[in-house]
């Protein structure tokens, strides 16, 4: 139990300057983790965050499907446009949407996969309304409208009306997460926002549950890429 709690804390502390070596084994002591990953980390920092005073390490070269697997809780990776990535679990108990948060404080909000909110993203997205429709099939008959919120460094709203139609591939994809390979339906979602287009990417399952995701989060940050670990 004492090494499946470890396991979880160090996955999520990936992002904020905290790492682990590429493998497991169960020999070996925290200590010893801790040793591996001090030697290795100069090695994992994302190219784009080399210049800054704080060493961002890059999960993609940390976390195994094993680890993921091992770690008991839900998962979630996101990457920025520079590079920068974490890794969050889900936030526990009941909720309209999931929340999940990162060992760094940062949090995402999702409905079935759409994004909703963000905090210590930067430039953050306050508050999304989306539609609840479980399924993305359910929308592609007709046009919809979603509006976005920005808080602005005086405090004030800044909102924006979206109108937004979705298209769906007509072919499966097989994507691979981490190791795990998934058989998907592509949706698209095209939305005007002050006379430029942006496009939102699902990857979902046949049970309707986003795999994988590219969405637009803002014009600072850009897009996000979104991935359901576990």
């Amino acid at each position: 139990m004492m090494r499946l709690v470890y396991n979880s804390l160090l996955i999520l502390l990936i992002g904020v300057g905290v790492g682990c070596s590429q493998t497991i084994s169960d020999d070996k002591t925290v200590l010893d983790y801790m040793i591996e990953y001090r030697e290795a980390s100069t090695s994992l920092v994302v190219p784009e965050q080399e210049s800054s005073n704080k060493k961002v390490i890059d999960a993609r070269k940390v976390i195994t499907r094993q680890m993921i697997e091992t770690a008991g809780i839900p998962l979630m990776f996101v990457e920025k446009r520079n590079g920068q990535n974490w890794t969050l679990a889900l936030f526990p108990g009941e909720n309209i949407q999931e929340t999940w948060i990162g060992g760094g404080g940062a949090t995402l909000s999702l409905h079935n996969g759409e994004l909703v909110a963000t905090r210590g993203f930067g430039d953050d997205l306050m508050g999304t309304s989306v539609l609840k429709s479980k399924a993305f099939i359910e929308r592609l008959d007709a046009s919809y409208t979603k509006k976005i919120r920005y808080l602005t460094p005086d405090n004030k709203n800044n909102d924006h009306n979206l109108r937004c139609k979705m298209v769906k591939s007509k072919e499966k994809e097989i994507i691979e997460v981490f190791e795990l390979k998934h058989t998907v339906s592509k949706y698209s979602e095209s939305c005007v926002i002050e006379e430029r287009i942006i496009t939102n990417e699902f990857w979902q399952d046949s049970a309707g549950i986003t795999i994988m995701s590219k969405q637009f989060h803002s014009d600072t940050v850009g897009y996000l890429l979104i991935m359901k670990l576990k």
